[in-house]
């Protein structure tokens, strides 16, 4: 549903934002679906009766969320999972912003072109987030569908290396210069590479984690999911700085973005090939 509402916006928002001095035009109409759309559960949803919650305690939270942290290290093969997953989701969420930079900085989409490079993209990720990582998930398994993803990742950031300005390939009668490579090969592996990425890594989250521990260790992966960017962000915007938003620079990034994937790979590799129990469902 995410990945539809996306395409939605991209497909009728863009039509009010065709070049980058209009891109203003996009947010009050954006924050108007939002509050259409969220009306029904913020007011017409029924609500839990309010049962004399105790007062918000910031320390206690904290000094809890330090348990679930000294908890996870007792459970070796999970603990090693969250680390790898924190690398190669610093590379994921920071491709997403890194990408739209690229596109335009280096490969020269224009504002009203990026429609016709990112709608693909999401289709792709819908797809298959449906109808390629679910099967393979219930047939490999969900450590070995993790790599496959990393492996598809792994393969978008060469490409982007070797497709840059004045790249073309031929293809018997057809000619195919940069732009329409790019956006042929390295927009439809992003998409796939973030539902792979999203799907598989929870299954094997739920497989790793004991039944009793569901609640702290699920808190703890999404805490890990909403830190991940800092990593990866931190990281190209340093070397766009020293280097310069230009093609070294770029490439540089993306090369660095690789390496976090790349080591997570290598730490997911060294899990055990489980999947979750009928405990895990209860």
């Amino acid at each position: 549903m995410g990945y539809g509402g996306g395409l939605i916006c991209l497909l009728t928002l863009s039509r009010i934002a065709p070049t980058d001095a209009s891109a203003g035009r996009v947010f009050l109409p954006m924050a108007l679906i939002y509050l259409v759309l969220a009306f029904p559960a913020m007011y017409l949803a029924p609500d839990f009766t309010p049962k004399g919650a105790a007062r918000i305690d910031m320390a206690a939270a904290y000094g809890r969320l330090r348990e679930t942290f000294r908890e996870a290290q007792k459970y070796k093969f999970l603990f090693r999972f969250l680390a790898a997953d924190f690398l190669y989701e610093n590379a994921v969420a920071s491709v997403i912003t890194l990408m739209g930079l690229y596109s335009r900085n280096v490969m020269g989409f224009h504002a009203d072109e990026l429609t016709f490079l990112f709608g693909p993209s999401i289709v792709v990720a819908m797809l298959s987030a449906w109808f390629l990582f679910g099967p393979l998930i219930r047939r490999i398994g969900p450590r070995k569908t993790v790599l496959v993803d990393l492996a598809v990742w792994l393969l978008l950031f060469i490409l982007v290396l070797i497709i840059r300005p004045g790249t073309s390939l031929q293809v018997g009668s057809v000619r195919l210069d940069a732009k329409p490579l790019f956006t042929l090969a390295v927009a439809p592996l992003a998409g796939m590479g973030l539902a792979g990425v999203w799907s598989s890594s929870r299954v094997l989250l739920t497989a790793l984690t004991p039944a009793n521990k569901s609640g702290e260790f699920w808190g703890l992966y999404n805490l890990s999911g909403r830190t991940a960017s800092l990593l990866g962000d931190a990281t190209w915007s340093s070397i766009l700085t020293v280097l310069g938003e230009g093609l070294l620079g770029y490439q540089v990034s993306v090369i660095a973005l690789a390496i976090y994937v790349l080591l997570g790979a290598i730490v997911i590799a060294t899990l055990p090939d489980t999947r979750p129990s009928a405990l895990n469902f209860v």
